[in-house]
């Protein structure tokens, strides 16, 4: 009983690592089932990081993947860091330390098939735990580049999303071109239709009789075709319009 707060030695792996070309000890702690501490120590500098990631952050920063295979690929990337020919990669995502506080750590696991990056916060270890104006400067550019590439990525996803919208409107557009020919044809013909009917009723005003009778039968009838291609022009505009 007094040996279940131990920790099983399984759960513990401690390597050297190189970050921003110092070499620190990387230290992974998984006897917890609902949580993982992760600590780097500079024993030349004797300074330190800590990193303590809950199942449920674990599950913010790497959506739709298991808690076991975070810690799985938190230890392979520690292990293999040193490895040339590894496709796992443990940085930090700045190129100096003066004020690691503002620092994540960024793990990237690659597949043949897939690429997962994972940014985990980091805390350092310091005396003098006032946060500085170069702190506070660091940190607002930091921000500012978070929203640039989000802004990059959103402006990116606008575009894509235009370019399918303008390759589902070309046949919209070709249709349209077609019906605008068709409206024009349609005006042109009852033009002419207007021009036989006006010879019709000039023809009407002659003498009664077998003359007057048939301009009267061909002026209804042109005047029924007007109405047709009139109806025709006006469900063509509608569509237009659509």
């Amino acid at each position: 009983m007094q040996q279940q707060h131990q920790v099983p030695q399984h759960s513990l792996q401690t390597v050297p690592i190189c970050l921003n070309g110092q070499m620190a000890m990387a230290t992974v702690d998984s006897s917890q089932s609902d949580s993982i501490d992760l600590s780097l120590v500079w024993p030349k500098t004797g300074e330190s990081w800590t990193g303590h990631y809950s199942s449920d952050l674990v599950a913010k920063l790497l959506p739709g993947r298991p808690y076991s295979a975070f810690l799985q690929m938190l230890k392979a990337a520690i292990a293999e860091r040193n490895r040339p020919s590894s496709d796992l990669r443990l940085h930090l995502d700045k190129p100096t330390i003066e004020h690691p506080d503002l620092q994540h750590l960024v793990l990237t696991y690659r597949t043949r098939f897939e690429q997962i990056e994972c940014r985990l916060p980091l805390n350092r270890q310091r005396s003098d735990s006032a946060r500085t104006e170069t702190d506070a400067d660091d940190e607002d550019r930091m921000l500012d580049a978070a929203g640039l590439r989000q802004a990059a990525r959103q402006l990116e996803q606008e575009n894509a999303r235009l370019r399918r919208e303008n390759a589902q409107l070309r046949p919209a557009a070709s249709s349209a071109a077609q019906l605008r020919l068709e409206v024009a044809a349609m005006r042109e013909a009852a033009r002419g239709l207007e021009a036989e009917l006006q010879s019709s009723v000039t023809a009407s005003a002659s003498p009664r009789g077998a003359v007057g009778n048939a301009s009267s039968s061909a002026m209804k009838k042109l005047q029924s075709e007007a109405r047709e291609l009139r109806a025709m022009e006006r469900m063509l505009q509608l569509r237009l319009s659509q």
